[in-house]
């Protein structure tokens, strides 16, 4: 599996796409912060619409910066698409991998270097995503309040936003190994947050909220983490992650090579 790591770290490395994809986030989060301005795409919630609007009168310092990108953090499910195309989608859409199961690597030392891989470049885009957004409010309007007390919260922030993307991710795996299509796990990357929103929405259905990760991703910064609503959205992320990637790699197993 050692060898599978390597590899699949060494494709990502000198593939194009990955450095116009950090090219791309880098130019993004450059206007964001010299504008000031919030993007969002999809539905949006309230409580974000609420959020954004409390950032237009303030000076973005670093720290600043990093509350306001936050409120938007959920745009990484669209900046990981082409990390987790190049990465898990590359080889199973065009069904390469029935060559490197036969050199010896099975199937589940296959599955967990895809995954983790991907795992690795989602977590260093989403630091690269922070830490340019910083840097460029921290050199425009100074650094503010960047003391233990903000790493405390920033990492807490950050492994929350994290394991929510993962958890929409872990959906588009389960699509990708069902179909062994790229076209389907996108487009339920981008339609589940959607779909959960609108039932959330119209149906005030209570224990589907947890499950609203999107939405969960960009208002992690401004809810009080004493709700119960924070602990059921950490079971219903790593239990997705777990549960539906579990059900990926089964039905892995019984595609026929």
């Amino acid at each position: 599996m050692l060898h599978s790591l390597k590899a699949d770290f060494y494709r990502l490395f000198k593939s194009p796409g990955f450095y116009i994809t950090l090219i791309v986030l880098t130019l993004y989060q450059a206007m964001t912060v010299w504008f000031e301005a919030i993007g969002h795409i999809g539905m949006e919630s309230d409580q974000a619409a609420q959020n954004q609007a409390r950032f237009q009168d303030m000076t973005w310092t670093a720290d600043v910066a990093a509350q306001a990108m936050s409120n938007m953090s959920s745009l990484m499910i669209y900046f990981g698409l082409p990390l987790f195309v190049m990465i898990i989608g590359y080889d199973t859409s065009r069904q390469t991998y029935k060559n490197i199961l036969t050199m010896g690597v099975t199937r589940l030392q296959y599955f967990i270097s895809k995954i983790v891989v991907f795992v690795v470049a989602l977590f260093l885009e989403l630091v690269f995503y922070y830490g340019i957004g910083m840097l460029i409010a921290g050199f425009r309007h100074g650094w503010g309040q960047i003391n233990m007390d903000f790493w405390q919260d920033f990492s807490q922030i950050f492994a929350v936003e994290f394991l929510n993307i993962l958890a929409i991710f872990a959906v588009a795996t389960l699509i990708l190994y069902w179909f062994f299509s790229n076209v389907g796990a996108v487009i339920s990357t981008i339609v589940l947050p959607l779909i959960t929103t609108v039932v959330i929405t119209l149906s005030q259905i209570e224990w589907v909220a947890p499950f609203s990760f999107q939405a969960a991703t960009d208002v992690a910064w401004q809810l009080d983490w004493s709700q119960d609503f924070w602990t059921q959205n950490l079971l219903a992320t790593i239990g997705t992650i777990i549960v539906v990637n579990g059900l990926a790699y089964w039905v892995f197993r019984q595609k026929s090579l």
